[in-house]
């Protein structure tokens, strides 16, 4: 193909690198244009493939459709879909040695990286696509760009930008001066994905337009009227023009009008429906592989949508492992040239196997339990959490059993109390407080944080006792209420509101009233407690009553939002259990394995049981205090004997 820059024109550039003055833009030897928008059909889709695949790769045609077909709704959110699994990440650089760059990591940060990053993914979409890299250099307080050259003006398979559309002559972007700040993207013959999702907007768009002519006709009610002269025809046929837009017919007396519905069952307008799901399906099918993880699955179990959502994970991987190829071959050579130091370096995503920090929680404590020396500054930064000043560490060291943010706990004991009835109970009621305090839960963002009962909602209820009103508070209890099922709610993982089904109702209302329950009972055994004490004079009463409270809406109350957000995990738990049960009928108990498994525990490991076997009625974990075991579902076959574990603590 010509080259279109004449000598005089090189000589003109090489004279402006001598002057300072600006390289030349590729862009800026480009018309232009915008879309043309125009009613699509399959005879257009046709004709413009045609086009793009012809001698002289006239892409026109196929991208004005493209931008048409991208006001879709739902071709828009897959595509962005895939699109945010890679601007979402973090990119960063290291050098030979595999240690971060920092100067050259905060590159990522800014705008024109992400729309390298955007442009890149698009290539998926659009097929072969060609940026132009505008950024500064190390140190410049220039603006920087990437610029995406217009794919109608780009001719791949003769490596050339033309001036218009559908010249044949153009700027090589190959070779010579514009190599040097370009990245090409996709095979030259590539037309993107967007290629096979077209057809199904344009089906969905026709099939809106039927459906809509569908609701104008049989959507308003149809008006029937009869005549028996001349005079009283005019006066129908302008009543009925005046009306409105619903359709009439006007007829004499002795006409009969019927309407022939190809669908006896009158659900014509299920058929519109039934298409454009046909065409969404299609769609996801094309861009993201699957269906299950943009739109409700009607029909099909967790099983298959995890499996589905595990395809689209690769496909995502597939994205960033394609993009991460881009810039380490074509952006850093470009990084080079314009003096940032970056040989022998490469970009990578940090933390590529991104986890939820509830994932993250689960492998971490099991680990630390495992024995695995961990430093505790992990935690502090993994998850975000202040570090304690020395001198709160230090307190914590001296007393470990109890919380040093709340006062110490002298509850008077009966004065009758053999001696070592008081030690046993102080040391059943040390061991409870000291385990609360030290049951910290490590959740995400989305999980509830603990809230305190307020003080003077405390003080109400200690008045009351007092004054010999032993009646339940509605106030204390709505509070309970409302944090145990708080918590309840991030362990159901879970709506508790909005059920998906009957069983699914029950299960939520049954959980819903027990916590209904457990809140009365508690709040009746702290009422209780305190009457015990309402014969003590009224300073040592309110000193012992903000004791127990502290007890029992602190200590005893951190434990118990904990146990129902267990409880109603394994609530949840056993709804998944079920819904795979298809494909895994069985469960089987699995211990840790290191030398803390107690042994009545170790019975158990490796037996397999059906998932609605009575079995785990009793043997479902946790089995006590600090349990470590878990329940896999599995396809295996079922083996072992019941252990007899007694009563569970």
């Amino acid at each position: 193909m010509a080259q279109k820059i004449s000598i005089k024109q090189q000589f003109l550039n090489i004279y402006q690198k001598l002057r300072g003055g600006d390289q030349k833009i590729l862009v800026n030897h480009v018309t232009v244009q915008p879309p043309r928008r125009k009613t699509q059909d399959i005879a257009n889709w046709r004709k413009a493939i045609e086009s793009a695949e012809g001698y002289g790769q006239f892409r026109s045609e196929l991208l004005d459709l493209y931008k048409d077909m991208m006001l879709d709704g739902y071709l828009t959110n897959v595509t962005c879909k895939r699109i945010e699994e890679v601007t979402n990440r973090e990119f960063i650089f290291l050098d030979a040695d595999g240690q971060e760059v920092p100067e050259i990591s905060k590159l990522a940060e800014t705008s024109y990286f992400e729309t390298l990053l955007t442009e890149i993914v698009n290539a998926k979409f659009y097929g072969h696509s060609l940026l132009e890299i505008l950024w500064p250099a190390p140190g410049s307080d220039e603006e920087g760009k990437t610029v995406l050259i217009p794919r109608k003006n780009v001719k791949p398979r003769w490596g050339i930008v033309t001036e218009h559309p559908y010249d044949l002559d153009g700027y090589p972007y190959r070779e010579g001066q514009f190599a040097q700040n370009v990245i090409e993207i996709g095979e030259p013959e590539d037309l993107g994905l967007l290629l096979g999702a077209a057809q199904y907007v344009i089906y969905k768009r026709g099939n809106f337009g039927d459906w809509a002519e569908y609701a104008q006709i049989f959507g308003i009610p149809f008006r029937w009227a009869t005549y028996n002269n001349e005079q009283s025809r005019g006066i129908l046929e302008t009543a009925l023009a005046e009306a409105g837009p619903a359709g009439a017919v006007v007829a004499p007396e002795d006409t009969n009008l019927q309407f022939l519905n190809g669908n006896p069952s009158g659900n014509g307008h299920q058929v519109f429906h039934t298409l454009r799901q046909a065409c969404n399906e299609e769609i996801a099918f094309t861009i993201i592989g699957n269906t299950m993880t943009t739109m409700e699955a009607r029909n099909s179990g967790y099983a298959q949508s995890k499996t589905q959502g595990e395809g689209e994970d690769e496909k995502n991987f597939s994205d960033r492992r394609f993009t991460l190829r881009v810039l380490n071959e074509q952006l850093v050579p470009i990084l080079e040239q314009l003096g940032y130091a970056v040989k022998g370096g490469s970009w990578t995503i940090k933390d590529e196997e991104r986890l939820s920090l509830s994932e993250r929680v689960e492998i971490d404590t099991k680990l630390y339990d495992m024995g695995l020396p961990m430093s505790h500054d992990y935690f502090y930064d993994t998850y975000r959490i202040p570090k304690p000043d020395p001198s709160e560490l230090a307190e914590r060291e001296a007393d470990p059993g109890t919380d040093p943010d709340n006062e110490p706990d002298d509850d008077p004991e009966p004065e009758d109390d053999p001696p070592s009835s008081k030690k046993k109970a102080e040391s059943i009621r040390l061991f409870y407080q000291g385990y609360c305090a030290h049951s910290i839960q490590l959740t995400d963002a989305a999980n509830p944080k603990f809230k305190r009962i307020s003080s003077k909602l405390e003080r109400i209820v200690i008045e009351n006792v007092l004054q010999g009103d032993y009646e339940i508070n509605t106030e204390l209890h709505r509070n309970y209420y409302q944090r145990l099922r708080q918590y309840a709610r991030a362990g159901f993982a879970r709506s508790l509101s909005v059920p998906d089904d009957l069983d699914d109702f029950l299960l939520t209302e049954g959980i819903r009233r027990n916590i209904s329950e457990f809140a009365t009972f508690k709040q009746h055994s702290l009422i209780e407690e305190l009457k015990s004490f309402t014969n003590l004079p009224r300073a040592d009463y309110e000193k012992t009553a903000r004791n127990i409270m502290q007890r029992y809406n602190r200590t005893y109350l951190a434990t118990e939002l904990l146990t129902f957000e267990a409880a109603a995990h394994s609530a949840g738990q056993w709804r998944d259990f079920m819904d795979r049960a298809d494909i895994y009928p069985n469960l089987t108990f699995s211990t840790v394995g290191d030398d803390r498994v107690r042994p009545d525990h170790n019975l158990l490991d490796g037996i397999v049981k059906a998932v609605n076997d009575p079995f785990w009625d009793t043997h479902t974990p946790p089995l006590a205090w600090r349990c470590r075991c878990t329940l896999l579902q599995t396809d295996e076959a079922e083996r072992g004997g019941v252990a007899d574990l007694g009563s569970r603590p």
